[in-house]
């Protein structure tokens, strides 16, 4: 290295003992936390989380390509009956896209004419047992939407999946 003009520059053809020193540190630094686990940092700990979130379920990648090759529609939503996943056959059917979906409250569609039956997910939640209903397009198409709940580990309704098929 030299300095010229207060900068530190590898000359040509002389090793940068600089970049060495600092690659012997960072090995070094690797090592100790090889050896004491307990040394981990909380990002470190989150990367190694999400890794292995990667790795364990390599179906979540897929989930919409999933979703669109099912024939009926299908609609995922929270608890609280906001819609979070939507597929293309169910577009199709509600004649609503999935940014006119996703986000919403089904109640607040209900409310502002976009669908014409009561929606089942608060029964759902309610009941904790599977619903169904007869639903009518802006388009004047006939639905049967069948309604099952998903639970999370506590048992309680986590969300719901909506099925849609055309009785037209």
């Amino acid at each position: 290295m030299a300095r010229i003009l207060g900068r530190n520059v590898p000359l040509p053809g002389r090793p940068d003992h600089g970049a060495n020193l600092q690659y012997v540190a960072n090995l070094h630094r690797i090592r100790r936390r090889l050896r004491n686990p307990a040394q981990k940092s909380p990002q470190n700990e989150a990367n190694l989380r999400k890794k292995a979130q990667i790795t364990a379920d390599p179906v979540a990648a897929y989930l919409d390509a999933i979703l669109d090759s099912i024939e009926d529609g299908v609609l995922v939503a929270d608890h609280l009956g906001h819609a979070l996943k939507v597929n293309v056959a169910y577009e199709h059917l509600s004649g609503l896209t999935k940014a006119e979906l996703i986000g919403q409250n089904v109640e607040d569609l209900k409310r502002a004419g976009l669908v014409s039956s009561e929606p089942v997910i608060p029964e759902i939640v309610a009941t904790g047992s599977p619903a169904s209903a007869i639903q009518t397009t802006r388009d004047n198409r006939s639905l049967t939407i069948d309604g099952k709940p998903l639970r999370d580990p506590d048992g309680s309704v986590a969300l719901v999946v909506l099925y849609a098929r055309d009785m037209t």
